[in-house]
């Protein structure tokens, strides 16, 4: 039996503690497109909370928590500039992986005896 991966997941989390709060940032890239999933997103969590979201499909961060959605506009654009950049950065260092590793984005790779 073969098991089958599509794709390569690489998740990365950025946290921190103030006053009692936390303030957690999760980081998903896959290497290619499909299985329902964007290829980039960031999900920013407050006190375990969700607070804001960005894909590489919506293209800007949204603010989730209702309380969020009362931020000016330019904080949400500075945000989703942050955003792209961050996007373009894990893009560039996903691709180095992949060539260090021989991977190519979208390709299949059989693991036997799974």
């Amino acid at each position: 039996m073969e098991l089958v991966c599509g794709f390569s997941l690489v998740l990365v989390s950025l946290a921190g503690v103030y006053s009692g709060h936390s303030l957690r940032y999760y980081y998903t890239g896959v290497s290619g497109p499909g299985y329902g999933l964007p290829e980039f997103s960031i999900v920013g969590y407050l006190d375990d909370q969700q607070t804001e979201l960005y894909t590489s499909d919506i293209g800007k961060v949204v603010p989730v928590a209702p309380w969020m959605k009362k931020e000016r506009p330019e904080e949400w654009l500075s945000r989703t500039m942050t955003s792209k950049a961050n996007e373009a950065i894990f893009r560039h260092e996903l691709k180095v992986v992949m060539t260090r590793f021989h991977h190519m984005e979208g390709e299949t790779q059989h693991i036997p005896g799974q």
